[in-house]
């Protein structure tokens, strides 16, 4: 329903992605020596980050008022985020996977490379999604009449920023390892901010309480140490 009522998403979230993805693979790949499995990868992994910019990040704000309604059925907040990562990657599968295999066809890779770029994506995608879905419960926007107005400059910066962490990790070595590490407990964190605002939202007492000041610093650590 949300695809079909939404124009912005059907164009900003769906279509320009692809439409970047296929004009490097199609026009530029032999200006830029666009043929490498990195390559591919870093083609479909920013089209990753743009989809994730205009719909995951607005997930819990685009409930709008009936966030309301929302919280009066029997779910945690754990439970909503859950069923917001897996509509968004069901999506984003259906979107992504097909093209990392027409990617992989289109670069003649071998067999190996095809299926490590198609897993590659839906591990990328899959921690995408996550990530800034815990962004749209910390920054949601309520009373926006459009998706991508659904969260706050905060969201779409600290998601894009966090997002650029897993860049690197194409392949194992000790500083991959390390940059996967800050980003899983930066995530984590995130995650218990988030149920934690998404707990107490109508409850201002408790959103600026001790808890919420640990997580600050802690973030702040990592994001300094990362």
């Amino acid at each position: 329903l949300l695809l079909q009522s939404d124009y912005n998403i059907r164009v900003n979230a769906l279509l320009m992605p692809v439409s970047l993805i296929l004009l490097n693979i199609l026009i530029t790949r032999e200006a830029f020596e666009l043929m490498s499995f990195n390559a591919g990868l870093n083609m479909i992994y920013a089209g990753v980050i743009y989809f994730c910019m205009f719909g995951p990040t607005n997930a819990i704000g685009s409930e709008g008022r009936t966030i309301a309604l929302l919280e009066t059925l029997p779910l945690q907040p754990q439970q909503i985020l859950r069923r917001k990562f897996t509509f968004w990657l069901t999506v984003s599968s259906v979107l992504f996977l097909p093209l990392a295999a027409g990617t992989a066809w289109f670069m003649e890779f071998d067999l190996a490379n095809g299926l490590r770029l198609v897993l590659m994506t839906f591990l990328l995608t899959g921690a995408s999604v996550w990530a800034t879905l815990q962004f749209s419960a910390i920054f949601p926007i309520f009373d926006s009449k459009m998706l991508q107005q659904s969260s706050s400059i905060w969201a779409k910066a600290g998601g894009f920023f966090l997002l650029l962490m897993l860049i690197p990790l194409k392949e194992f070595s000790l500083l991959n390892f390390y940059s996967l590490l800050i980003f899983v407990l930066i995530v984590l964190i995130l995650n218990m901010k988030a149920r934690l605002l998404l707990f107490y939202r109508t409850e201002t007492s408790q959103l600026a309480g001790p808890r919420q000041e640990w997580f600050n610093f802690l973030l702040l650590a990592l994001a300094f140490i990362g």
